[in-house]
């Protein structure tokens, strides 16, 4: 979640101060750094420099001149973002029609209900007390995020860039001896924790959930928790996967997917009908593009994910070899009909079912291998993660993460972040930098209320997506 909520005042992570970082986008064109992910894509910057802290604010003197001590002038903050905003309109004189757009309109923000954080806060220090303070802070937080996710009507995908900068609480939360560094057995126990969110999920909100008031929660009244989850996810999803294929399909620039955009942008992927009833649903259409949405959803990240597509590439080929392996094992009950007449005798019968029992027995081995491997993939990624993490957080370079380093950089981390989705948005030749024509661009889709002027993700196309959008062009 974009905003501060995440970090209390009265928690580990309270902030430094440091102000925001502010960003120059050059026209010249640069290279663009692709990194393919198994789980995202994401776009190096070329174009984006700077990148540092905001100077102080600087204090005129009682006698009202503005003059440092040498005699040379000093600007306001103020001063320096309008001199930023008009050096920008030379290079891109379209922003003239954004600033025009914009006058005197104030930006609303959305940020989680800190209400329901406290709440989650109470319930876990009376409900699992056995919690450690870093498990227990990330679980309050999962918690309020979950109640938003089945409750929320009308949620954004800023909501969803929000949520993700509980990734910094997660990875902090996982440095359980808070040496500064993740081992394996620590990732492993994060992965264990994560799958008890689940059924915190289900403890938490079990009076809500028994609707038949019998004081048990039943398998069925727990399904209804997942099903209202998904009835607020689907339509977070079909916004994300729309902005993404906005992204990468518009090619003639309007803003708009017309037929023959989308038919050739799908041409690029492999349609998956899972059910082969020669129909998409919802789920097979995401599952399609999936790498669309990841690359959106690397993008959301404070802390890129790491690139595991060769891990995964491993487990998927080993998960297939094995799946074989075992489907060629399987016992067939003819071979038992040793002397051939049809029938099955209790010796032959006997013979079968042991042998069956014997497959069974391999097969559940199998998923439970396939399940760990699992859960070590997802450790080494955590740990990945982790590393990426010390490189943006570690301010005095001893490789290690103290609890006052998780906080100093944040604003940076956050700068990185809306600077990458702002690219990866509206940078559509991937030179590295906005160009005058794609500002063009993004007013003529303001103009037509189209969905890509949506900067600011909130799912409403309004002066706010102004005020973002010339934030980042300008650094102000």
């Amino acid at each position: 979640m974009e905003s501060g909520w995440l970090i209390g005042t009265d928690r580990p992570f309270e902030r430094a101060g440091l102000g925001k970082r502010g960003i120059e986008m050059r026209g010249s064109r640069g290279m663009v750094l692709v990194s393919v992910a198994g789980l995202s894509l994401g776009f190096g910057l070329a174009g984006l420099t700077g990148c540092s802290k905001e100077e102080p604010t600087a204090v005129t003197p009682a006698g009202g001149s503005n003059d440092s001590a040498d005699g040379s002038s000093v600007m306001t903050p103020e001063e320096r973002a309008r001199a930023a905003f008009e050096a920008a309109k030379e290079r891109l004189p379209s922003l003239a029609r954004v600033e025009e757009a914009l006058d005197g309109v104030p930006v609303d923000m959305r940020s989680l209900d800190k209400q329901k954080l406290e709440d989650a806060r109470a319930w876990i220090a009376e409900n699992r007390p056995e919690l450690t303070g870093k498990d227990a802070e990330l679980a309050a937080q999962v918690l309020a995020i979950m109640e938003d996710f089945v409750y929320a009507e009308g949620m954004s995908v800023a909501d969803i860039k929000n949520v993700a900068e509980t990734q910094i609480v997660q990875l902090w939360a996982m440095d359980a001896d808070g040496d500064g560094l993740l081992s394996d057995e620590e990732a492993r126990g994060a992965m264990d924790m994560m799958m008890e969110f689940g059924d915190l999920m289900n403890d938490r909100f079990a009076e809500q959930l028994d609707t038949d008031g019998d004081g048990v929660v039943s398998e069925e009244e727990r399904g209804e928790i997942q099903k209202r989850m998904e009835a607020n996810m689907m339509p977070l999803a079909e916004q994300m996967l729309e902005r993404a294929q906005l992204a990468n399909w518009d090619s003639d620039g309007d803003g708009l997917l017309s037929a023959e955009e989308r038919t050739a942008g799908e041409a690029n992927f492999e349609m998956q009908d899972f059910d082969g009833d020669g129909e998409y649903s919802d789920q097979e259409k995401f599952a399609s593009f999936q790498s669309l949405l990841m690359d959106m959803n690397n993008n959301l990240m404070l802390v890129e994910l790491p690139d595991m597509a060769e891990l995964q590439g491993g487990m998927q080929a080993e998960v297939m070899a094995r799946s074989q392996e075992l489907q060629s094992s399987l016992p067939n009950q003819t071979d038992y009909d040793l002397d051939g007449d049809g029938q099955m005798s209790d010796i032959e019968q006997q013979a079968f079912d042991q042998e069956m029992s014997a497959w069974q027995a391999s097969q559940e081995a199998f998923q439970a291998e396939m399940q760990e491997m699992g859960r070590d993939i997802g450790a080494r990624m955590m740990q990945a993660q982790f590393n990426s993490a010390i490189t943006a957080l570690d301010s005095d370079g001893d490789g290690r993460l103290a609890t006052e380093e998780w906080s100093v950089n944040l604003d940076g981390l956050r700068g990185d972040r809306d600077s990458r989705m702002f690219n990866y948005l509206y940078d559509a030749d991937r030179s590295g930098g906005v160009e005058d024509y794609e500002v063009a661009r993004f007013m003529d889709a303001y103009d037509n209320q189209s969905t890509y002027a949506d900067a600011d993700l909130n799912g409403v196309v309004d002066q706010a997506d102004l005020q973002y959008f010339v934030g980042l062009v300008t650094g102000r």
